[in-house]
């Protein structure tokens, strides 16, 4: 992941998505399966190995993993979630619309909800391919 910003519909406000430079992982696997995995780059580990309510607070509010089965529609990717960090996202499908440039894919969704504070944002993603 290059980078991943989230404009508020409502304000404009442009924010980062999990900090100034998280670290991810998106694949589309040949079989229409694919898995997203995103961290903030600088979360904090837990004291020890059971972390406290607050540790796992953090945790839980520093990513967000999903996966599921994929179609690619024109110009846009739907993303039909089996599992998901949040599991109200369990059997949701997530639109977002795709351009690719090289090896560099940017995923732009539709106004939706934001799962980490519930505005209605424009989330915008740029991934790049490694060989």
């Amino acid at each position: 992941m290059l980078s991943w910003t989230v404009k508020n519909a409502r304000t404009g406000e442009t924010t980062n998505g999990l900090g100034a430079d998280p670290t991810s992982y998106l694949h589309y696997l040949p079989d229409g399966r694919m898995m997203v995995f995103v961290l903030h780059r600088e979360r904090k580990a837990p004291s020890g190995l059971v972390p406290t309510v607050e540790e796992k607070l953090a945790l839980y509010d520093s990513m967000l993993a999903y996966a599921g089965t994929y179609v690619f529609e024109g110009d846009k990717v739907i993303h039909r979630l089996d599992m998901s960090w949040n599991q109200v996202l369990t059997g949701s499908e997530q639109i977002r619309f795709c351009q690719l440039d090289g090896k560099r894919l940017t995923l732009t969704s539709p106004v939706s909800k934001n799962p980490l504070d519930g505005e209605d944002v424009v989330h915008t993603i740029i991934f790049e391919k490694i060989d």
